[in-house]
């Protein structure tokens, strides 16, 4: 099956090449934009870049989990790119073409659930995790988390709405 591929199906093209120039491209695009290293620092920026992506194609488990990321990032990319052109031709938009908030707001959570879910599955963690859920001795520490969730989500919604009170956005 993988001679029909051609160069695609050649490992070292699919898992060395491709996830380095994805993370040294990523990385150069970041450092240019963010100017952490200052101005005109192109050389340094570059040399930053091309030393974090050898260290990543050095490491299988860093590769292998940007190897099993980025097919679920491009799959959710076109399910949210469909999504909003629905939403583009039902009218769902404000007059500047923008989504409301509690929308955006409801996307980038599903958004990140879903990313934290496919890195979960990439480390194997997920069997792990229904394990723990499965096992009845932890129901104290779910408990407990659950209640702590609870209070930092209780403590977000006192700092917003404080802050909306008082006028500081």
């Amino acid at each position: 099956m993988a001679e029909g591929l051609g160069i695609f199906g050649v490992q070292w093209f699919s898992q060395i090449l491709l996830p380095f120039l994805l993370v040294f491209v990523l990385l150069f695009a970041i450092l240019q934009k963010s100017k952490l290293f200052g101005e005109d620092k192109t050389q340094t920026n570059s040399i930053i870049s091309l030393v974090m992506a050898l260290i990543l194609v050095g490491v299988p488990l860093a590769r292998g989990v940007i190897t099993d990321i980025v097919p679920i990032v491009g799959v959710v990319a076109v399910i949210l790119l469909v999504f909003m052109i629905i939403l583009g031709f039902v009218g769902y938009t404000d007059d500047k073409g923008n989504l409301n908030k509690p929308l955006q707001i409801t996307i980038a959570i599903i958004m990140g659930i879903t990313l934290l879910a496919g890195i979960a599955w990439s480390l194997g963690l997920i069997p792990k995790i229904t394990d723990a859920i499965k096992n009845p001795q932890l129901g104290t520490v779910w408990q407990s988390l659950i209640f702590i969730i609870i209070i930092v989500v209780i403590f977000i919604i006192m700092m917003k709405s404080t802050n909306e009170k008082s006028g500081d956005k």
